[in-house]
């Protein structure tokens, strides 16, 4: 929690709902640069984060977590 206080980086990171000093200090351990990301759904589908979509004709069902990304970090 310290280093996470002490980072520039691991601040902006926990001002995302659902980031806290844990996973902010991860992601840049993981050396991920948080900026190249457009916004947080492409970094949530990054780490795996986003529901499987399981889609045919028109109807849209979303599945289970994605075992896409970091499973150190999902």
């Amino acid at each position: 929690e310290t280093a996470a206080k002490n980072d520039e980086t691991a601040k902006r990171l926990m001002t995302v709902r659902g980031i806290g000093p844990i996973i902010s200090t991860a992601v840049i351990a993981k050396q991920t640069e948080p900026e190249r990301f457009a916004n947080a759904r492409q970094f949530a589908a990054y780490f795996g984060l986003v529901p499987k979509q399981n889609s045919s004709g028109e109807k849209v069902r979303l599945g289970k977590m994605s075992k896409h990304g970091d499973a150190y970090l999902r």
